[in-house]
């Protein structure tokens, strides 16, 4: 689905990454775990086009996308949740769902964009009570749940997410990560990154660990696990958590 070669991102003189590389499997979802500063949330701008990379390439089945526009990665279905929640919060829950079919507006009609909505508000009745409101009005959780149900109505063939538990009460978490499973058994390849490597660890096929924007781990969900077991990399990758 995804891969990257020897990627360079710099923020002026900061080397933010340093020549990774990483192979996404289709149909999975992949754990990028590390802290603060790490790397993770550079690494995904630059999937998704935010940020341009300095060096090195990035393919999308097969293609070179790394000098595409964002809105051409988008329609390629590529989606990107980012860390801070950024919604149009002086819109209505309602609207800014409908602003998730703004690439297929011209493939759908309304009721079927309607009824996908609906759908929405069945798994999220929180959202359906609250559609009238405006999304800045919601809580931390419900705007995590909002955004992401934004980028499902997208369509997306592969989802990036940064950070989705960050400053989550422990029920929305489980509900987020539940609709994450959900979205791999769809048949959607996900990328998720995350300070706690606890959480990611409940879902996650494959994983790698950023320091300092270079990998310095990666293996499949039991290796990662065995990892953790170490003190040292407990506490510097993984928080106190355990999984």
């Amino acid at each position: 689905m995804l891969k990257i070669n020897g990627l360079h991102v710099n923020y002026g003189p900061i080397n933010a990454l340093k020549g990774i590389s990483i192979d996404i499997a289709e149909g999975k979802i992949t754990a990028i775990i590390g802290a603060n500063g790490s790397g993770k949330s550079t690494m995904l701008s630059a999937i998704s086009g935010l940020i341009i990379p300095d060096q090195g390439e990035i393919y999308y089945k097969d293609t070179p996308i790394q000098t595409k526009p964002v809105e051409e990665r988008v329609k390629r279905g590529i989606a990107h949740v980012m860390e801070g929640r950024r919604l149009f919060k002086d819109q209505s829950v309602h609207d800014n769902l409908l602003l998730g079919f703004y690439f297929r507006n011209s493939k759908e009609n309304k009721k079927n964009m309607l009824k996908q909505i609906t759908e929405v508000y069945e798994r999220f009745p929180i959202l359906g009570q609250k559609k009238h409101q405006l999304a800045g009005t919601l809580s931390g959780g419900q705007q995590q749940l909002l955004i992401i149900s934004m980028a499902i109505l997208s369509k997306p063939r592969l989802l990036l997410l940064d950070e989705p538990s960050l400053g989550l009460a422990p029920i929305v978490v489980d509900q987020v990560y539940q609709y994450l499973d959900e979205l791999k058994a769809m048949g959607v390849t996900i990328i998720v990154s995350e300070q706690m490597a606890a959480l990611a660890m409940r879902i996650a096929d494959f994983g790698y660990v950023l320091e300092r924007g270079k990998i310095v781990g990666k293996g499949d969900v039991q290796y990662l696990k065995s990892m953790m077991d170490s003190d040292e990399m407990s506490a510097v990758y993984f928080g106190e958590a355990k999984v």
